[in-house]
């Protein structure tokens, strides 16, 4: 029972989904599933970015502190075995994917995330 509220708290589930949900796609499109580098470099970034979320928002503790930079640091690792080609794809999600959780723009004294733009969330998620 203590696995499966690990799993739960610090993302792992979503980060394995993401990996599945492209082996699928691999499927779908009559690949042959394999293991590839971008594999983990999507389950790092998944991972990474869902777990900075909530470390910006505050609701952090050591554990996700240390679990934002075992991510980060898997990220990093994995690219650099990952080919050129698909680092140049997933570049422009990866954009996305950081300033949907990251304040990049100033209203004033807020902030605001692409998340906080009407109607946005809805596409940027889809």
């Amino acid at each position: 029972m203590k696995i499966f509220k690990v799993l739960l708290k610090t993302n792992i589930y979503i980060a394995l989904a993401a990996v599945f949900l492209t082996v699928e796609s691999q499927i779908q499109l009559g690949m042959r599933p394999q293991l590839h580098p971008y594999l983990l470099v999507i389950f790092f970034a998944t991972l990474f970015d869902y777990n900075l979320h909530r470390f910006i928002t505050g609701k952090t503790s050591k554990r996700f502190r240390t679990l934002v930079f075992f991510s980060g640091g898997g990220f990093i690792c994995s690219t650099l075995f990952a080919s050129k080609a698909v680092l140049i794809v997933l570049a422009p999600m990866a954009l996305i994917t950081l300033f949907y959780s990251i304040p990049v723009f100033r209203n004033g004294r807020n902030t605001f995330r692409l998340r906080d733009i009407p109607f946005l969330k809805l596409f940027l998620i889809a």
